[in-house]
């Protein structure tokens, strides 16, 4: 494996609906750098939040922001998106008794609305998506463990993953993906490699080629050794076909 995308939010925290990052990921994290497996963020966080995180966990550049809508890299913002949700779309989600999640003035594409009681993030959706008929927007929503999103089409974490990797140079099976929650399908089903921490929704984990036994954090980070030890397990045999050829075949 060469490169592992990786969501934030229920991924990297100590728990689902917790902003506090998890210490075991962030080690697991710099441990895979060091193994020479590149690790991106791949997160529905504005592309401020992205890059900094970037930066402060050690992680490769570029990040994917916004669901798929952003690319950054250190300096450079690039918009898989056009456009952003229409104010009159905005309101219409206000009035279900959402609020508007603070890093939405920094949005460029996806925005974000939250509320206290989680549990109606997805009983929404059916009224967001009438909303979006009544004024004519076609575009998407992604319901996380943490805010509904909505966004203009061409976005999508799995989308901006395969750009990232066709410009890498990597191929499929040397791509991995990790995430939580069913906003993270389109990101793992662009992966050779896919993997869900042990909390995640049912709909990721049926897709998922290992689900971790811990969740959140915990789970990224025995995700993170189970990658290496696979990796460790492939140059061990690698090694054995070199030193004896003939019973690498028989293997």
């Amino acid at each position: 494996m060469r490169l592992l995308a990786v969501d934030v939010d229920g991924t990297l925290t100590e728990e689902r609906g917790s902003y506090r990052l998890s210490m075991n990921a962030i080690s697991a994290i710099r441990e895979l750098e060091s193994r020479g497996i590149s690790v991106i963020l791949a997160t529905g966080n504005s592309y401020q939040i992205a890059s900094a995180l970037t930066r402060y966990l050690g992680a490769s550049w570029p990040a994917i922001a916004e669901n798929g809508c952003v690319l950054v890299d250190r300096g450079n913002v690039e918009s898989l998106c056009s456009g952003r949700p229409p104010d009159a779309l905005v309101e219409s989600i206000k009035a279900l008794g959402l609020s508007e999640g603070w890093q939405n003035p920094c949005r460029l594409h996806d925005l974000e609305f939250v509320s206290e009681d989680r549990s109606s993030l997805a009983r929404a959706v059916p009224y967001v998506e009438r909303a979006m008929a009544e004024v004519g927007w076609k575009g998407r929503i992604i319901v996380s463990g943490y805010a509904l999103h909505t966004q203009p089409l061409g976005g999508g974490k799995g989308a901006a993953l395969r750009k990232v990797a066709l410009r890498m140079s990597v191929g499929v099976q040397e791509l991995g993906a990790v995430g939580d929650s069913s906003g993270d399908v389109d990101l793992l089903l662009a992966a050779g490699f896919r993997a869900a921490v042990g909390d995640a929704d049912l709909e990721l984990r049926k897709i998922a080629d290992y689900v971790a036994s811990a969740n959140a954090g915990e789970g990224f980070a025995e995700v993170a050794r189970y990658v290496m030890r696979r990796i460790s397990n492939t140059f061990a045999d690698q090694v054995r076909a070199v030193h004896d050829p003939i019973a690498a075949v028989a293997l």
